[in-house]
């Protein structure tokens, strides 16, 4: 299935993986919304993006740590657009190590809401506008700390989970409205976040990865992972992994 004629919501979209993906996604003929709370960097992103004939790509302000937002920020959204979405694919997120004497409530409460409150949120508010019997695809960007145990990870693993659950119990319901819905759960990938994690600056971090086995296929790059987010919102097969989350491991065992 072709992306022209096709318009995503991609959050996150600054940088990482939601940069990637939008270029990604631009270069298969689909308009973007870019979703992020600084303009500026929205538009270092838009300015890597293809865009052919028919594509118009957005840029929206909305800033996930406020879920209270979303629902007029769709609204604008869709009064700017004025074309329909045909699904979203969830990147933004925060996480990092932290040890349990720094594991506080408002830490938790912060990582939970970008990381998973404003995701279901967003979901409520495009299946809630979306026109009936048109299809739409959603994809959320989970990781493998959700099913592993990594050390100081323990908050960031749980905001995972929580986002995993949520496509496993939604998919059902939401499958009766045309809409499905996956999350990926990558091994480490080579994104501003894990490159500013504590543990992981020193050089060698990848050979490092390798030597232990710990991902014996090294860092993965945010290409992969848009490889994949395409492959998900493309293909007509990949309709039938609804309600799955989906490893992206690099040899790591899961």
């Amino acid at each position: 299935m072709t992306l022209q004629d096709k318009t995503y919501i991609v959050t996150g979209a600054s940088s990482g993986i939601g940069q990637a993906a939008c270029i990604k996604l631009a270069s298969e003929g689909a308009s973007i919304v870019l979703v992020g709370r600084h303009e500026e960097t929205l538009k270092q992103t838009l300015a890597s993006m293809a865009q052919q004939a028919g594509q118009t790509h957005h840029i929206l302000c909305c800033d996930l740590a406020q879920p209270e937002t979303i629902q007029s920020a769709i609204q604008q959204m869709t009064e700017t657009v004025q074309r329909p979405i045909d699904g979203m694919v969830y990147c933004a997120g925060i996480g990092g190590a932290l040890k349990l004497r720094d594991t506080k409530l408002d830490v938790l409460h912060a990582r939970m809401t970008i990381n998973f409150y404003s995701f279901l949120e967003c979901i409520r508010q495009l299946v809630s506008n979306k026109q009936k019997n048109r299809e739409m695809r959603i994809i959320g960007i989970s990781s493998l700390a959700s099913t592993t145990s990594l050390q100081y990870f323990s908050s960031y693993a749980a905001t995972k989970a929580a986002v995993e659950a949520t496509v496993r119990t939604l998919s059902a319901e939401l499958l009766k409205k045309s809409v499905y819905i996956c999350s990926i759960r990558p091994a480490c990938v080579a994104t501003p976040m894990v490159e500013g994690m504590d543990p992981f600056t020193e050089v060698g971090f990848d050979q490092r990865l390798r030597e232990t086995g710990r991902q014996p296929m090294g860092l993965l790059s945010t290409e992969h992972t848009s490889d994949f987010i395409h492959y998900l919102l493309s293909s007509p097969t990949a309709l039938y992994m609804t309600g799955t989350n989906l490893p992206l491991p690099a040899g790591t065992p899961c």
